[in-house]
């Protein structure tokens, strides 16, 4: 069985359209990490996972991340905008522990990383490769992890989706902004659109 971790953003749902066309078997889950985009992810996660007839598990952990400075977590009204400001750091982890807590049966967890401009850790090939170890040893091997676009670009990531099936609508109707509103300014607003004008036009 495999396990999507789908936040409602962009990434995973084009993950989420790939492992339907390739006719794979999975399930989803949600995680409330405290994200102040929550109520949108959740909606857009429940939305499309019913519409395909896909299980989706929620887990809430919403205080899991008390006491981190993120602007993914609370708005900084300084308005910058780096990998110091934004950065939650080690927030793909835990998500990953807590999904891996949650299997009791054979699991593979599906993460829709992928290669990106900043240094996020989280975001490598690398992390990926000891991650799935960490989680295979402390599950005496009954969860491994992967990160099937870990090597593609956002525009790439976004093609996969689409070679799948998924339609401009449906890219849209995925939650990426930080604040959940598409507020136009937030890297992963201008990410968003950089990909998907440049697959459209």
């Amino acid at each position: 069985m495999k396990l999507l971790l789908l936040s409602g953003g962009l990434d995973s749902a084009c993950l989420f359209w790939h492992m339907l066309s390739q006719g794979e078997t999975f399930r989803c889950m949600w995680i409330n990490y405290g994200q102040r985009n929550a109520l949108q992810e959740f909606h857009a996660a429940s939305v499309l996972c019913a519409k395909n007839g896909i299980n989706l598990t929620t887990v809430e952990a919403a205080r899991i991340f008390d006491g981190c400075h993120s602007t993914i977590l609370k708005s900084d009204d300084s308005q910058l905008h780096t990998v110091s400001h934004d950065e939650l750091q080690n927030r793909n982890a835990v998500l990953i522990s807590i999904a891996a807590a949650h299997c009791d049966c054979r699991t593979t967890i599906v993460v829709a990383a992928h290669r990106t401009p900043a240094p996020y850790p989280d975001c490598t090939t690398q992390f990926y490769t000891r991650m799935s170890k960490a989680i295979s040893y402390s599950t005496n091997g009954k969860v491994d992890v992967e990160a099937p676009f870990i090597r593609l670009t956002k525009h790439q990531v976004l093609k996969k989706g689409w070679e799948a099936g998924m339609s401009r609508q449906d890219m849209e109707a995925t939650v990426s902004c930080y604040e959940g509103n598409n507020c136009g300014k937030c890297p992963a607003c201008k990410g968003r659109r950089e990909a998907i004008n440049k697959l459209f036009y």
